[in-house]
């Protein structure tokens, strides 16, 4: 089953940025559906084209979750129920999948992902990939800011520079550019990642700037 928060973020864009009230109905049901499910039982099954199927709370990953909880924070509007939903979900996305400091001695497939090379603090994409992904960071970025536009709160703001600090000293270190994964020697390099990270940079900028 999809878990769609992405699609959410797409429909409240062209409803409420273009003026496309047909799909208002759409939208209300995609949220109800996320407020019922995984709101609800925090099965945040993670949705990447190349990671197989697996069964509830075998491998989660926090990007729909932040997501969503980014969605939350921006449609509040003072709505206290709402805010605090978001937050749960936030929480959970920190505990499960942030690093800010000592990174996690577990197997690794390469010798470059261990922990003395991860640059901290960082955000882990899933279960089953625990690895330290700039993206991942910038998911992270993206809903602590959000976060702190709803309620005011400046930890989580903190928190949004504390990991674009790391970023930024990673970045040093790859002359320039993002890696992928937060170590010293990167091990591939994904677009996409980057350009996660750069929105992510620029929303963070724009919200220090205010």
């Amino acid at each position: 089953e999809l878990i769609p928060p992405v699609i959410i973020s797409f429909l409240d864009r062209i409803v409420n940025r273009h003026g496309a009230a047909e799909f208002q109905p759409t939208l209300n049901r995609a949220v109800e559906w996320m407020m019922q499910n995984p709101v609800r039982t925090f099965d945040w099954k993670a949705q990447f084209d190349d990671a197989k199927v697996r069964g509830p709370y075998e491998n989660l990953s926090k990007h729909e979750a932040t997501e969503f909880a980014s969605y939350l924070f921006r449609t509040a509007k003072g709505d206290s129920a709402k805010i605090a939903v978001a937050e749960a979900i936030l929480h959970f996305a920190e505990d499960q999948f942030v690093i800010w400091e000592h990174p996690p001695d577990l197997k690794t497939r390469s010798e470059k992902l261990k922990p003395e090379n991860w640059f901290t603090p960082c955000s882990a994409e899933q279960y089953a990939m625990f690895e330290p992904i700039s993206g991942s960071s910038a998911f992270m970025i993206v809903a602590y800011v959000r976060a702190y536009d709803a309620t005011g709160k400046k930890i989580y703001l903190a928190k949004a520079e504390a990991l674009a600090n790391a970023l930024a000293v990673a970045q040093q270190h790859h002359h320039g550019r993002y890696p992928t994964r937060m170590i010293k020697q990167d091990l591939s390099y994904w677009i996409n990642s980057t350009i996660n990270t750069a929105r992510a940079m620029n929303l963070l900028a724009g919200c220090t700037r205010r």
